[in-house]
């Protein structure tokens, strides 16, 4: 089963001293795939954004990068910057899904160092 859904999305990213913000609204799907629920969207730069949703946590992938956020765990993954790929471990802090959105605290760690922290909404 696929939707076509309205999604209202804001981040903000900390690493140190500097903040970047993200927001916009666009249109995308919601798609039921046995098990695991797939929130697709357009970002306001042009690049896909897909979240797969399963009972482990959520994985989002942007562009050629997928970070895997599990449950009280740290999940290693491949992050691709404009400089190459980078090897970093997510960690979630906080995490709420509902039929309403998405709400989620996240860290991302190189060399066991805290590089960056981020807060996602996404309203449907």
């Amino acid at each position: 089963m696929k939707k076509e859904v309205q999604f209202n999305y804001r981040c903000v990213i900390i690493n140190d001293d500097i903040k970047q913000t993200d927001h916009f609204n666009t249109t995308g799907t919601i798609e039921i795939n046995g098990n695991q629920e797939i929130w697709s969207f357009r970002h306001a730069q042009g690049m896909n954004v897909q979240l797969f949703f399963d009972d482990q946590g959520v994985s989002l992938k942007q562009g050629n990068s997928i970070l895997h956020f599990k449950h009280g765990k740290r999940k290693e993954c491949m992050y691709q910057t404009p400089y190459g790929n980078m090897a970093l471990e997510t960690e979630i802090e906080s995490y709420i899904k509902t039929n309403q959105g998405l709400k989620l605290v996240y860290h991302l760690y190189e060399r066991h160092a805290c590089i960056s922290k981020g807060y996602m909404m996404i309203r449907l």
